[in-house]
């Protein structure tokens, strides 16, 4: 019946996801449980990457159904209104679903904030993968810019919240997975032998524990330990992502009683380092509206700047200003912003550099 009625929505049912990595066809834990949900459903849908713009608060994943666009956290019970999705949950009794409800949230909340600190937190999984990931799958110039926005806004979240120190993410991750453990118990899936939206949840965030390798694996180590966790992840990968190529998961092996806290690192403020004279060179595509966006966000930035910033980029400002490469006309007032923001572009990518970041 419902396949029937909704035949229409089926072709219009698009997911936005972030970008296409570790081979599910997305970058993270709730994009991936979003794409199992309608696989489990077996829906047909679109997956679009890189259009973060239609979240508005910049978070993937969203659906695109039905002439509406719903994003985290409301995208599972948005699913169950659609007639092609609801099926998945419709056969569980009220108390079921209640009970599975509290789980989702649970893992979307405290798992989820451990997740964040195992990627963008811990030193080595950021600089050596998370980074370098993240940027390979935004578009030039903003990947210059986007794995540092993204760093700081997520260790500001993890600061604010108190997930901070290894010890602490540790312990609530262990806590949360043992929940879980416990009540899959020795069953194919959490209630039986049929799925639903908590089996398609805890699938996503466990093979973002599991498949991709980082250098940093105090999470996995913790993951592992769970062993009838692995095999239901195993086994929903097995089914719905055949093509999926991957590591073979380690065995267990022995936690640590302690673990070292991690050291609380103050804000990150770029320094100031001027090269790339390339980006003095005419170019119309830095003047692209998304590009131009960005470029007033770096001017915003740099405004707030203490005053020897402000001096410095004057100086910065001087031999720009006379160079030959571009050639500014005073009573030009649109050639003249185009060189403003390239040399705003120029300061913000060259303090990159000279960090290290890019």
């Amino acid at each position: 019946e419902y396949m029937g009625a909704s035949r229409e929505l089926l072709m219009s049912l698009r997911v936005y996801v972030r970008g296409e990595e570790w081979g599910f066809g997305c970058f993270d834990w709730d994009e991936l449980a979003t794409l199992t949900i309608l696989r489990f459903a077996g829906c047909e849908f679109e997956t679009i990457c890189g259009e973060s713009g239609v979240s508005p608060t910049g978070r993937l994943p969203v659906i695109e159904a039905q002439q509406r666009f719903v994003g985290h956290p409301n995208v599972i019970s948005f699913l169950r209104t659609l007639p092609s999705v609801a099926h998945v949950d419709k056969w569980l009794i009220p108390e079921y679903l209640t009970d599975i409800d509290v789980y989702i949230s649970m893992i979307q909340t405290k798992l989820s904030y451990c997740l964040l600190f195992h990627w963008w937190f811990e030193h080595d999984n950021y600089n050596r993968v998370i980074r370098r990931k993240f940027a390979s799958i935004t578009p030039f110039p903003l990947s210059l810019l986007a794995p540092f926005h993204a760093h700081s806004n997520h260790s500001s979240l993890l600061y604010y919240l108190g997930y901070d120190s290894r010890t602490k993410v540790h312990q609530v991750a262990s806590e949360c997975l043992k929940l879980l453990s416990q009540r899959l118990g020795d069953q194919q899936y959490f209630l039986g032998d049929r799925e639903c939206s908590l089996d398609a949840v805890v699938f996503g965030y466990m093979a973002m524990l599991l498949y991709p390798s980082l250098p940093e694996s105090g999470l996995r180590d913790i993951a592992l330990q769970h062993q009838n966790l692995v095999a239901h992840c195993e086994r929903i990968k097995s089914r719905y992502y055949s093509n999926h190529q991957s590591e073979p998961i380690p065995t267990a092996v022995p936690i640590q009683t302690t673990q070292p806290v991690v050291p609380v690192e103050p804000p990150f403020v770029p320094p100031l380092a001027f090269s790339v004279p390339f980006l003095l060179t005419p170019n119309k595509s830095y003047h692209h509206p998304t590009t131009l966006r960005v470029l007033e966000r770096v001017k915003s930035t740099i405004r707030s700047f203490s005053e020897d910033a402000q001096r410095t980029l004057s100086l910065l400002w001087r031999p720009l200003q006379s160079s030959s490469l571009v050639e500014v006309e005073p009573e030009d007032e649109t050639e003249q912003t185009r060189f403003e923001n390239r040399a705003f572009l120029l300061f913000a990518v060259a303090s990159l550099v000279g960090f290290g970041l890019v």
